[in-house]
């Protein structure tokens, strides 16, 4: 299910992309539904990263409690052993360092999936801008076609009145000329 949403993600990017390489006049539309791509995918990446999460803190404590549990069980089975007590204990060290490690690497993958979803979220929010601002240039250039429109039909409208106004006495009413010499 996830692979089929990053196909459809992919497909509105390049959309987007190739509305602007093309000139698209609905390249407003795109950069919408591409916006709405981005939120969705930033959607499902934030809930598979709070789960990744809860995986990582459950995994953390079942290791350092089996780290724990393998040091009790060889202080108790070796308690009389100084030698080897001190092996157990040197092995626990390592156990817990290696623990660390692995939770340091760990939490800086979910921090660099987290700024990846910050990322798509601002990415949609740019887009969505663009977007806005595309429309609302469209918005303006409509109206100012509208005005010229308006202005030519009144003008047009005027010169149709100011013909109406001349006297028919003399004019054909067929082709609008003066008729000469009739009587």
């Amino acid at each position: 299910m996830r692979t089929g949403r990053t196909r459809w993600l992919a497909v509105v990017v390049a959309g987007v992309l190739g509305s602007e390489a093309l000139g698209c006049a609905g390249r407003a539309r795109v950069e919408l539904a591409a916006a709405d791509a981005l939120d969705a995918l930033a959607g499902e990446l934030g809930r598979a990263l709070a789960e990744y999460r809860e995986d990582l803190e459950r995994a953390d404590d079942g290791r350092e409690q089996a780290v724990v549990a393998a040091f009790v069980a060889r202080t108790r089975r070796d308690h009389a052993d100084d030698a080897a007590m001190a092996a157990h204990a040197d092995a626990f060290g390592a156990a817990l360092a290696r623990v660390r490690a692995d939770r340091r690497v760990a939490w800086a993958r979910y921090d660099a999936a987290r700024e990846n979803v910050g990322l798509a979220q601002e990415v949609a929010r740019d887009l969505r801008g663009f977007a806005l601002e595309g429309l609302a240039l469209d918005e303006e250039a409509r109206a100012y076609l509208r005005r010229v429109l308006e202005a030519r039909r009144d003008a047009q409208a005027g010169e149709a009145a100011g013909q109406a106004a001349e006297p028919a006495v003399g004019r054909s009413m067929v082709t609008g000329s003066a008729e000469e010499g009739r009587s």
